[in-house]
């Protein structure tokens, strides 16, 4: 029964409302989580039906579409379904996963979605970054319906911020060839927005052009919480307005971009370390090839360890390092190279023993890294000559006597070497105490061979 003074839209309003057939018309197509909440089920139960052919479903890109008519067939086993799950309710008023529109023009919006993520993933693993960079403004700008989109990218060191692609004449007549594209990262101007369009936009990031701009639409490039770059689009300088679910979806496909852009970044660094790496593996090889043939044919010695300190100052990035050799009890002789440039031999008097570093060093039998606050004063005053806060210290051991050390001095206190790093001066090393053995052996032989004439002649 319904009161005299209800109408028949509250009548209806106010009659129980079906809870396990939701009404799917003027629909035709759902995602998966879309079916999972008008079921009543979890995500995983739709999932897992898709997979077994039990819910028949097809791929439109990456998304997986199920039907109006097959969802309604689909009567899900709710018996061995965890508690939680087995007490939910469909929600029969769900609205669709992507957009508040009309079924076709959902389903366009996310076909949209799935074809700018898979072409940037495509083309992300291919293309060279500005041609990738393109694809994105450009697809962007389709699934957008803008008319102009800039897509700005924070470099990795956050020193600047660059304007990597565009689509459409942004600037003034007489000012798109003008530099800067890309400008100081100036946290005033460069920080997290949330996915709106912004009225009164006259200039980009510290950008002195003007830009012809009245409205535009931004969204912010975060990953992992960490401000990429921008997604900026207009309608050629016009105003305009989004609904909130097309401003979703540009920050949905900006946040595709985003994750797609730093996973190149990531891959092209690796690929750069990777090369580096290489290439100081072959330098490394013919420097120790170079040090070994030296030692075999017999060449001077001061050469050989100049090659080895020359060799440890490339590998470890040290600015000033080489090799200390003990000659005499109170006189050293030194081989530097700094900022890359040999410097002559140089003869002085001290002990090599006066330096802590390389004591420790001695004691340890491997590497050690001496830092400003470590050192003793006559380091800190050798550190000073040459602006340096650390040094890494290598004894050389040559029958439980101290005989030289490879020294590499850092401007940073806290210099990052690696294992592998260290590995290799430390083979460096043991090439210079092969050098200093055998010359070591030649000295004594040419003593003994002095002597002997010596005898001779007396006798």
């Amino acid at each position: 029964m319904t009161s005299p003074h209800q109408s028949d839209e509250e009548a209806a309003s106010a009659a129980p409302q079906p809870r396990l057939t939701p009404d799917l018309r003027g629909v035709d197509q759902f995602t998966m989580q879309e079916a999972a909440r008008l079921k009543g089920v979890s995500y995983h139960t739709v999932s897992r039906a898709v997979r077994k052919y039990k819910l028949p479903a097809h791929r439109s890109g990456r998304l997986v579409l199920i039907s109006r008519t097959d969802l309604e067939a689909w009567e899900p086993m709710r018996a061995r379904a965890p508690r939680s799950y087995r007490r939910r309710n469909p929600e029969p008023d769900v609205s669709p996963g992507v957009v508040e529109l009309a079924s076709g023009e959902r389903f366009e919006l996310a076909r949209r979605i799935s074809s700018l993520y898979e072409a940037i993933q495509t083309s992300a693993l291919f293309d060279p970054i500005e041609d990738f960079s393109r694809l994105i403004v450009e697809r962007f700008a389709v699934a957008m319906e803008f008319d102009r989109v800039a897509l700005w990218v924070i470099d990795l060191d956050r020193i600047g911020i660059e304007l990597l692609a565009s689509v459409g004449p942004w600037f003034e007549p007489g000012q798109e060839s003008l530099e800067p594209l890309r400008v100081p990262f100036d946290p005033e101007h460069v920080y997290p927005v949330p996915p709106d369009v912004y009225p009164g936009i006259s200039c980009w990031m510290g950008d002195p052009r003007p830009v012809r701009m009245r409205d535009a639409y931004v969204a912010s490039l975060i990953v992992n919480d960490t401000l990429v770059g921008y997604l900026i689009g207009d309608h050629d300088g016009a105003s305009f307005t989004l609904s909130p679910s097309q401003i979703e979806l540009g920050q949905e496909l900006a946040t595709q971009a985003a994750i797609t852009i730093e996973l190149r970044r990531s891959r092209d660094r690796e690929a750069s370390r990777l090369r580096e790496l290489q290439e100081q593996t072959v330098e490394f090889a013919d420097a120790l090839a170079g040090i070994t043939q030296a030692i075999n044919e017999g060449r001077d010695l001061i050469s050989i360890l100049r090659r080895a300190g020359h060799s440890a100052t490339q590998i470890s990035g040290s600015h000033y390092g080489g090799v200390v050799l003990q000659v005499t009890p109170e006189s050293v002789v030194s081989v530097w190279t700094k900022d890359g440039a040999d410097l002559p031999a140089r003869y002085y008097s001290t002990r090599i023993d006066r330096f802590s570093g390389v004591v420790r060093a001695l004691e340890a039998g491997e590497p050690v890294l001496l830092s400003w606050n470590e050192a003793s004063e006559i380091e800190r005053a050798y550190w000073d000559l040459t602006a340096s806060r650390s040094c890494l210290n290598l004894a050389f051991n040559i029958d439980g006597k101290l005989a030289g050390a490879i020294l590499m001095r850092f401007r940073s206190e806290h210099p990052a070497l690696s294992p592998e790093q260290l590995r290799r001066i430390e083979l460096l090393a043991a090439g210079c105490v092969t050098a200093i053995s055998r010359q070591h052996l030649v000295n004594a032989l040419h003593a003994r061979q002095d002597g002997d004439h010596a005898d001779s002649a007396a006798g």
